[in-house]
């Protein structure tokens, strides 16, 4: 008795096939398309380019910020980045990774982007954030909180000699810093000449505090330091590289600074009476971007010459990052929505649904939608309506072989080839609800080459041929399921399933790919059956109305067990008490594989060394 618990194939990239797509019209919004990624949080721009973490992969994508157009992709990313940031000239992307299950693992990594190779990585094994590029891109500097306290240095890095990376300033070394019992970085900024200019907040016992920023060397030699007026809170610095200028910025009141010597200039009035949570500077220089957490507007434009009000941005409130491009400003917000304001027009980059007429069928996403009903709604959104405007119909042609509906069947000319690049051990494979006269599956190693072919398994089904009758006259059956549970262990293998027929389509209710585990052996007393919907009612005269509907399969197994083995077993079969598998009774009979839950089971401790164990399956 095997079961196989099936992995996710509806995935981009996990399962691909020819299967043709339905026909429908691609729901789109009209004029410009703003949606990237639904759900992203990590972006980094690069001249009018995004960079954009992919939520649902290791991977970042790159948009093109005026046409919304995905430019390309890049892979081979870990699975948690916390911070990406591209050089402003678009030649190299640095990332932060971590790793949630050890607190220490953080690694900084530079790509150059021309080339798509690593050139810099630092594992040292601190805390990292804040990474900063000059405007000219030959300087990036980031934060390396240590694993102690007071133990935060600042590594500076330049293009040129990736591997000359130097510690800028270590804070341990600063001497106002040595007598305090903690302190908190809240920015770094760094200048064409590798100066990198940091702002600290320090505590003493007795709960006195003092903020200043220091400007420092790509060498780590002290060039020269301000004193603060005592911030509260302490959340960023920006430098305003064209006109030489740094501004600190946290709870009121802020600061600003000459970048030559920090020494102060006028404190902007418009920067001061509210709260800073968020400061950008436009490339050019010629305004910043500030967000309030404590006054209305939130969004703020300052024109940088004379720190006056400039034109409002026409967004809507409470987002949570903002960063300039050469003609974009992007504001994002923690749920991955985002509004882009064109700088030379102060427009915002609008877009707005059609409308549909009801009965009208689009494919949005990997999914069809039929509309209820004359509207405007987004189709996955409208189908969530109390009052739904919008028929969810289901996956679209190609998944829907993935949907665990085996009644909704993939289709196509034959032959339909499906490749599968699990990337871990899947030895297990069934297919059900098959309509083909033919099914091969081969198993390609990119190192052993092609390590499994089952050759052309014939799905005529001759088990109800009993005489020579039925042989010449009855109607030829076919299988309609198949599974298969020695596929060798290669993770890196890929997989292909070709369906094929004399002529006609092929068909395909659900595949399932996953690992064998072994529950025991089926015996003989294992009975089978279906469950059906179809409903038969009898009226007052005595005439049945009869309505065909669907059914599946059910089977009782009766399996037998090690008696050293039946706890084991019962933890297994927890385990899976929600989830549908695939029960494999014997793989050469048939009916005695079924995709569904198991409604309950028992185990009889009957013998000493073999115990008797009772499962009843419900198909799906």
């Amino acid at each position: 008795m095997k079961i196989i618990r099936p992995m996710d194939l509806t995935g981009a990239g996990a399962a691909e096939s020819n299967a043709p797509g339905d026909g429908y019209t691609a729901w789109a919004p009209e004029g410009r398309n703003n949606v990237f990624l639904d759900g992203f949080t990590v972006m980094s721009l690069g001249e009018d380019l995004a960079y954009i973490r992919d939520p649902d992969g290791p991977k970042i994508k790159v948009f093109n910020l005026g046409s919304s157009a995905l430019v390309s992709e890049i892979s081979g990313f870990a699975p948690v980045i916390d911070e990406i940031s591209v050089s402003p000239d678009g030649a190299f992307l640095a990332y932060i990774e971590s790793n949630s299950f050890f607190p220490y693992n953080y690694a900084v990594r530079v790509i150059d982007l021309s080339s798509g190779q690593e050139v810099y990585s630092d594992f040292t094994g601190g805390f990292f954030s804040l990474i900063s590029w000059s405007q000219d891109s030959g300087f990036m500097v980031y934060l390396d909180s240590g694993t102690g306290p007071n133990s935060s240095r600042v590594i500076s890095v330049s293009p040129t000699n990736w591997s000359g990376g130097s510690v800028s300033s270590n804070l341990l070394l600063e001497s106002s810093l040595a007598q305090v019992d903690s302190y908190q970085i809240g920015g770094l900024a760094v200048d064409s000449s590798g100066n990198s200019f940091f702002a600290a907040r320090t505590f003493n016992d007795i709960g006195q505090r003092s903020s200043f920023i220091v400007k420092c060397s790509s060498s780590g030699a002290t060039l020269a330091r301000s004193s603060i007026s005592s911030l509260l809170f302490l959340d960023g610095v920006v430098l305003n590289a064209p006109r030489g200028e740094v501004i600190v910025y946290g709870d009121s009141p802020h600061s600003a600074f000459l970048a030559s010597d920090l020494s102060g200039i006028s404190t902007p009035a418009i920067l001061s009476g509210y709260n800073i949570k968020r400061a950008s500077v436009s490339r050019d220089g010629s305004e910043i971007m500030v967000q309030s957490s404590s006054v209305q507007p939130y969004n703020r434009r300052i024109i940088a010459s004379d720190y006056s009000a400039g034109t409002a941005f026409p967004v809507s409130e409470n987002f949570n990052d903002v960063e300039y491009s050469d003609s974009y400003v992007v504001f994002l917000r923690s749920d991955g929505s985002y509004e882009i304001v064109d700088i030379a027009t102060n427009s915002l980059l609008e877009q707005t649904n059609p409308t549909v007429t009801a009965g009208d069928i689009y494919t949005y996403g990997n999914r069809n939608y039929e509309a209820l009903e004359d509207n405007s709604d987004r189709p996955d959104l409208g189908a969530q309506l109390e009052v739904p405007t919008w028929l969810d119909l289901g996956y679209i042609n190609p998944l829907r072989m993935f949907d665990t509906k085996l009644d909704s069947r993939t289709t196509a000319p034959s032959p339909l080839t499906i490749t599968v690049t699990p990337g871990m051990i899947t030895n297990g494979l069934a297919l059900f609800n098959v309509s083909a006269a033919t099914v091969q599956v081969t198993m390609d190693d990119p190192t052993d080459g092609q390590v499994y072919d089952s050759g052309a398994i014939q799905m005529l089904d001759n088990s109800a041929v009993n005489n020579w009758w039925d042989f010449f006259f009855a109607p030829y059956l076919e299988k309609a399921d198949l599974a298969l549970i020695d596929l060798p262990p290669y993770p890196d293998a890929t997989l292909t399933i070709t369906l094929s027929s004399d002529g006609g389509d092929v068909a395909l209710g659900e595949m399932v790919l996953g690992r064998v585990q072994n529950i025991g052996e089926a015996q003989y007393g294992t009975s089978v059956g279906i469950i059906d919907a179809s409903t038969k009612e009898r009226d007052i005269f005595g005439n049945f109305e009869i309505i065909e509907r669907k059914f599946s399969k059910r089977a009782e197994f009766d399996v037998s067990v090690p008696t050293s083995s039946a706890s084991g077993m019962q933890r297994i079969l927890a385990q899976y008490r929600a989830t549908p598998v695939v029960w494999v009774g014997n793989m050469g009979l048939e009916a005695t594989i079924v995709y569904g839950f198991y409604r309950d089971f028992q185990i009889n401790f009957s013998h000493y060394s073999l115990s008797d164990a009772t499962i009843t399956v419900e198909g799906l």
